[in-house]
């Protein structure tokens, strides 16, 4: 926000829009997001949040990303550059027929702690 006030200002009147308009959120400040130049940066940015959320500082082998069958390979991707081993990238989540059919193509991903690390 110091580097450049008004564009700052700019994306969130954006984010707001997008959030309260087009999604259907509340608005008021209670979501918030961010813009970036494409949907690879977006998930890049996405599995950095999840994965900080779930393990903070923890040991990145606790970490596992589930992701739905519809995921981008830049999702896979993502994992690896914020240090999850591919075999913990697992396409677990099945996504119903008639979600499959809106126009909006869904890639649902979680980042969970695991329970039992032997065997992964």
């Amino acid at each position: 926000n110091e580097a450049a006030p008004a564009l700052a200002g700019i994306e969130a009147e954006c984010v707001n829009w997008l959030c309260r308009e087009v999604v259907g959120y509340p608005g008021g400040g209670k979501s918030s997001g961010i813009l970036t130049s494409g949907g690879s940066m977006a998930n890049l940015v996405a599995v950095h949040a999840a994965r900080r959320a779930a393990l903070g500082n923890a040991d990145l082998p606790l970490g596992c990303l589930y992701v739905s069958e519809q995921a981008h390979y830049s999702v896979s991707q993502a994992a690896r550059f914020v240090g999850l081993q591919p075999k913990h990238v697992l396409s677990l989540i099945h996504i119903s027929e008639p979600t499959r059919l809106l126009s909006i193509s869904y890639a649902v991903f979680c980042l969970k702690k695991k329970k039992n690390t032997k065997g992964l």
